[in-house]
């Protein structure tokens, strides 16, 4: 039985998921833990204009283990139904990090896939292989009933993206294991809280995404508030004043009397 935590995440991502250009996922109507997704072909790609679906299936005790991805549609790219070698996939548990998303997933997916690196699951094919392929896949994604119930506006093969949007930022390159065996490019992890609130805000950014903790962090080392001005402007400026008008009003009670008096002897003489 999957973990309560498990299934909260991936209804709360269900509840706000926001497809990225050029994707589109949704999970299946009996199981929370299998999603669907749809890549399209970007403009300037070999792939462009076709329409691609894969799965991803997560563990039971994700979002703390990785998921594992397969491409469904041909390609010339990926094999079919065989898990994919990713970075963001469990084949490499060790460069997971929980506060991925579904949306990041995916969006490293079609990075990875606009590429040419190998990995396990990926296979190589000329230009032409893939054009024709691409020019199946409408074709190919009728025949599947999950695909016609979760994407029916997608069954005739109309673009969902318009040629203009761009793929969002990807956390991290396509980072795969290739069939050299060499290791893939880990990605940025989380920064911890100390090193947070020792980075400045720009280098932060570029460290990576840090947790919770270490965004409180982070903001806790930014100064909520300029310090006092020199004498003469802001706090201090305001007590100056005061301190001026107190004695001006010391010096004109004490001034009085005398000025009284003076009046006085003016008058008798």
């Amino acid at each position: 039985m999957a973990a309560r935590a498990c299934l909260a995440r991936l209804r709360k991502e269900y509840k706000s998921f926001e497809a990225p250009p050029y994707i589109r996922a949704a999970p299946l109507e009996h199981n929370i833990q299998e999603w669907r997704f749809v890549l399209q072909g970007p403009p300037d790609s070999v792939y462009e204009g076709g329409m691609y679906q894969g799965k991803v299936r997560f563990p039971d005790d994700y979002p703390f283990k990785p998921p594992s991805i397969y491409m469904l549609t041909p390609s010339g790219r990926f094999e079919t139904d065989r898990r994919l070698c990713l970075s963001m996939s469990d084949f490499h548990p060790e460069t997971w990090v929980p506060t991925w998303s579904v949306a990041t997933i995916l969006n490293g997916v079609l990075s990875f896939m606009l590429e040419s690196s190998p990995t396990t699951g990926s296979v190589e094919s000329t230009v032409g292989e893939k054009q024709r392929l691409r020019d199946a896949s409408v074709g190919f994604n009728k025949k599947d009933p999950v695909f016609c119930q979760l994407f029916p506006e997608l069954v005739d093969g109309k673009p969902f993206t318009t040629p203009g949007q761009q793929p969002a930022a990807v956390v991290q390159p396509a980072a795969a294991r290739g069939t050299s065996g060499a290791a893939p490019a880990a990605p940025p992890a989380a920064a911890p809280p100390a090193e947070a609130a020792a980075l400045p805000v720009e280098a932060a950014s570029a460290a990576g995404t840090p947790g919770l903790a270490g965004m409180e962090a982070l903001a806790a080392a930014v100064p909520s508030a300029a310090p006092e001005g020199p004498p003469g402007s802001g706090k201090n400026a305001a007590k100056n004043r005061k301190k001026r008008d107190k004695e001006k009003a010391r010096k004109a009670a004490a001034a009085a009397p005398e000025e009284d008096g003076e009046e006085e002897a003016e008058q008798i003489d």
